[in-house]
């Protein structure tokens, strides 16, 4: 993590929460790749790296990405218990028809992805790993990192795509459940909801949420987002008591429709292309 958010975790002083400088562990072809990427290209690339790290250098038995702007709402070992003896895993974007954006994002989020400590696990990370050194600058709707996860279950034995309803609940997808409230347990279609991905999710210059983008149902809003916002403010104000120097703010930077739909078209005719190119070497492979 960088600097303020390390030196903040190191102050709270939990045996259970152990922080990792990026500066501990950045080399020089780390360095050398932030010349050519965005900020938040450069956070990508550490999504396969950290894993790694960790898998060396902690010596854990698996390990799990999960994104920050994630919050559970019920027990993962459903999870775990579905990865089974695969050795990672994957969750669908599950997209609602109206909102698929799989030319752009693809059919796999990179949001929960669990790891186990083997050889098939690790072929994987050091895939994914060299798919988001092809993140750039000058293409910045482009997301080979994220587009990597889609070929993860045809390249790779062991890769598991979860299946339960409740994984990777979100914003693009929310429109085709019904969500209720079951004596405190939140629910959609009858399932639990395991976590709910708050992609969008940021404050604005008066303090009030912004919510999404995406049309959200009022229970949708109740139930998960609500609950959600309520807890940020408690965690905010308990950083706070800790350091009341800290502060942290996103802020959603919303494209004209030009540059959404150039972005979108060239990212497209770029996806065909690999898909085709794809195509063309599976042939030579069976010839």
């Amino acid at each position: 993590m960088e600097d303020v958010s390390y030196k903040l975790i190191s102050r709270i002083g939990k045996t259970n929460l152990i922080p990792i400088s990026v500066t501990e562990i950045e080399t020089a072809e780390i360095r050398s790749a932030k010349k050519y990427l965005t900020h938040g290209q450069y956070c990508a690339i550490w999504q396969p790296l950290i894993c790694l790290h960790i898998l060396d250098e902690y010596n854990v038995d698996l390990i799990t990405y999960v994104d920050a702007d994630i919050m559970f709402f019920y027990d993962p070992e459903v999870l775990f218990e579905e990865l089974n003896n695969c050795s990672a895993s994957v969750v669908s974007h599950n997209y609602t028809p109206a909102f698929d954006n799989t030319p752009i994002a693809g059919k796999f989020c990179v949001q929960f992805n669990a790891f186990r400590n083997n050889m098939k696990s690790r072929e994987v990370l050091n895939y994914w790993k060299a798919c988001c050194f092809k993140y750039s600058k000058w293409m910045p709707s482009n997301y080979p990192g994220q587009l990597s996860l889609d070929y993860w279950p045809e390249l790779f034995e062991g890769v598991r795509v979860i299946q339960h309803s409740g994984a990777g609940v979100a914003p693009w997808n929310i429109q085709k459940f019904k969500v209720t409230n079951d004596d405190g347990k939140i629910l959609v279609n009858g399932y639990p909801i395991v976590f709910y991905h708050f992609h969008e999710y940021a404050w604005d210059s008066n303090g009030h949420p912004f919510l999404s983008r995406y049309p959200l149902s009022a229970a949708a809003v109740e139930l998960i987002y609500q609950p959600y916002t309520s807890v940020l403010r408690e965690i905010q104000e308990w950083v706070k008591s800790i350091d009341n120097t800290f502060y942290c703010k996103k802020v959603v930077q919303i494209q004209n429709l030009r540059e959404r739909f150039v972005s979108y078209f060239l990212c497209l005719v770029s996806r065909c292309y690999r898909e085709i190119l794809r195509q063309k070497l599976k042939k030579l492979r069976s010839t």
